[in-house]
């Protein structure tokens, strides 16, 4: 084929087929050199490889290595980039392996930081420790290399080893500090990020755009907008607003830290607004629950020309479950089925399935599930929580049972959804098989609103035994844990029980919420307890700092009407700052029954009309006659 070839002739015709990526007549030389015996040549050996991987054979490139009797560091390299540069990490990590084993391993930088960067994607710090013990003088010398390696300990969630690593290179520039900052913030770690950036300008390192971005989003991670605003200034003196990656971070550091204004401001200040600046302000409302003027801006991106993307549809969808619009839910989904996103983009899918859950269509819900090609455990879960939720447990524990049967591990939330549908449907024994399952995972240790949810479906399924002993073995107890178990008590009508937990959760220094004090308080209008009553009203705003609201009143005049102190309930309706709900007077409603004061609950019956839902307030009526009349033997 190759009449009497010198070794140059065949370098060219190797070179020749790599030109014109011909595999069949590059494979046809590999059948040539072995017949021959050139292929223990070095430089015909080293250049084989290399070869068939640029024609894209890497499979015929391993094969063909294998005639070779010695092969050299160059040729493994040769293999493993050829992997690499498919795409097929696994088999590269393997061949680095037989590397190691066979030859003496001489690693080039362009090699190192291919590994390196393939043991970040896929978290194998073994192999990236494999590497780091291969790197000799290179991790001295070169800072690509360096930054490889801390970077891929740091993603990887080695923080301490990166840390150590970046403490022993000689040499650390900004691409360095930047590896060991952003995996602190990849990490959750923003204030340590934070403390990092300050000591890199203690040591007269310039920030660059990287630098910038990283710790931009560690400020808003950490809500710290304090120095979040002297960044702001950095940037500014330093000329990066015209770099539109840096004012997106800035856009969304504001936003994230609830400066919708400013991040506002900073997007119209811009010459240049793209997709990832609207998408950054429009996520920063729909994060904090302003959803109309998330839409608002998302109709302003569309009028300037700008196409969304699949970032600013998970965005949108969430707008659209904060405002439970159905009909703007059916608009976005219809926009997105048109570009296909849902089947490409699985945080879309798992958001369209949440959006109409949050608008109170689960059926529509579980119609966007079903045709989702990809679905992971958010997906599953978004669903799982709008049947639980919506006190479907049956559905939801149906669909728990799915979702492990076809391979998907739950999450936190997962078993936390599960375990309120547990409660929904009193279906105690699934709840222990459930307690179970989360405690050999460790979950109650890890997990605090796993820990509350359990204590909490103990409570809704009447086993408040249970629920006590659970809570007394938590590691981690917050106030929704000890308001699931006072509310419990409450419900139950083991009052005392509930104002002695309620007073034990105070001393261990836990600040009420809302929720646990108008279940305290209705634990006490149901004991007939006005002076406790009174007092813990009383220490809403003034001990514990939190803004009296109309639930509060309600339960205050719910209080002494039960009491038959019918005179200071009307008073405290009569004060209020607040307009009177259904709630408001239906506790005053019921009062007039309790206490026959059937003049008082006529005058009150025609207050309450005003409201739109009058059916409960002729109920209540109806009962005030009807306790009457029994009570007085009089037909009125």
């Amino acid at each position: 084929m190759f009449p009497q070839a010198s070794v140059e002739t065949l370098q060219y015709i190797i070179f020749s087929y790599t030109k014109v990526r011909h595999i069949s007549l590059a494979v046809s030389v590999h059948f040539y050199l072995r017949n021959t015996g050139l292929h223990a040549h070095s430089s015909l050996g080293n250049l084989y490889p290399s070869t068939l991987i640029d024609v894209g054979s890497v499979s015929d490139a391993v094969k063909g290595s294998r005639i070779f009797p010695e092969k050299k560091s160059a040729q493994w390299e040769y293999l493993i980039n050829g992997y690499l540069k498919c795409g097929k990490e696994r088999p590269a990590f393997t061949l680095f392996q037989l590397m190691h084993e066979e030859c003496t391993v001489h690693l080039s930088s362009h090699t190192s930081v291919a590994l390196l960067q393939a043991c970040t994607k896929l978290r194998e710090v073994k192999i990236g420790e494999l590497v780091h013990d291969q790197l000799g003088a290179l991790l001295q010398t070169d800072v690509h290399v360096a930054k490889a390696l801390v970077d891929m300990y740091a993603r990887c969630g080695f923080l301490q080893r990166a840390q150590e690593v970046f403490d022993a290179i000689p040499f650390v520039n900004v691409i360095i500090w930047n590896a060991l900052i952003g995996g602190y913030v990849y990490n959750d770690k923003s204030r340590y990020a934070l403390k990092l950036f300050d000591e890199m300008q203690y040591k007269h390192v310039s920030p660059n755009a990287v630098t910038y971005v990283l710790i931009l989003k560690a400020c808003g991670a950490a809500g710290a907008r304090e120095q979040g605003v002297r960044i702001h200034r950095l940037v500014e003196k330093q000329n990066f607003l015209t770099n539109r990656h840096v004012c997106s971070a800035l856009i969304n550091m504001y936003a994230e830290c609830g400066s919708l204004e400013q991040a506002q401001d900073v997007l119209q200040m811009l010459s240049l607004r793209d997709v990832a600046s609207w998408n950054a302000l429009i996520g920063g409302y729909s994060k904090h629950g302003q959803g109309e003027e998330a839409l608002n801006l998302y109709d302003q991106m569309k009028l300037k020309g700008l196409s969304p993307n699949a970032i600013t549809y998970a965005c949108i969808v969430k707008a659209c479950g904060n405002i439970g619009s159905i009909e703007k839910a059916n608009e976005i989904h219809s926009e997105i089925e048109k570009r296909g996103l849902h089947k490409r983009n699985i945080i879309v899918g798992s958001g369209l399935v949440d959006m109409f859950v949050k608008c109170g269509s689960l059926t529509k819900a579980h119609e966007v599930f079903e045709l989702l090609p990809m679905k992971n455990v958010v997906t599953w879960n978004a669903l799982i929580a709008g049947y639980a939720h919506g006190k479907h447990g049956e559905k939801a524990l149906s669909l728990f049972e799915q979702m492990k049967s076809e391979g998907i591990k739950p999450s936190p939330v997962t078993y936390a959804c599960s375990l309120i549908a547990c409660g929904s449907a009193g279906a105690a024994d699934k709840g222990i098989g459930i307690h179970e399952e989360v405690k050999s995972k460790g979950l109650l240790e890890k997990n605090l609103f796993v820990g509350s949810a359990l204590v909490d479906m103990y409570v809704k399924c009447g086993l408040l035994d249970k629920a006590q002993d659970l809570f007394d073995v938590l590691p981690m107890r917050n106030v929704v844990t000890w308001c699931a178990l006072i509310t419990g008590y409450t419900q139950l009508g083991r009052v005392e029980i509930a104002v002695f937990n309620f007073e034990r959760m105070v001393a261990e220094g836990i600040v009420p919420d809302q929720v646990v004090l108008v279940s305290i308080l209705n634990a006490c209008s149901h004991s007939g307890s006005l002076q406790i009553g009174q007092t813990y009203f009383e220490a809403i705003s003034e001990d514990y700092g939190i803004p009296v609201c109309l639930t509060h009143h309600s339960c205050l005049v719910d209080l002494f009407g039960r009491a038959g102190q019918m005179e200071i309930a009307l008073e405290i309706l009569s004060n209020t700052p607040f307009h009177p709900n259904l709630v408001t007077w239906i506790c005053v409603l019921s009062a007039c029954r309790k206490w026959g004061h059937l003049q008082l609950g006529t005058q009150i019956f025609g207050q309450a009309l005003c409201l739109d839902e009058v059916d409960s307030i002729y109920v209540c009526m109806h009962n005030i006659y009807a306790t009457t009349w029994l009570q007085s033997g009089e037909n009125i």
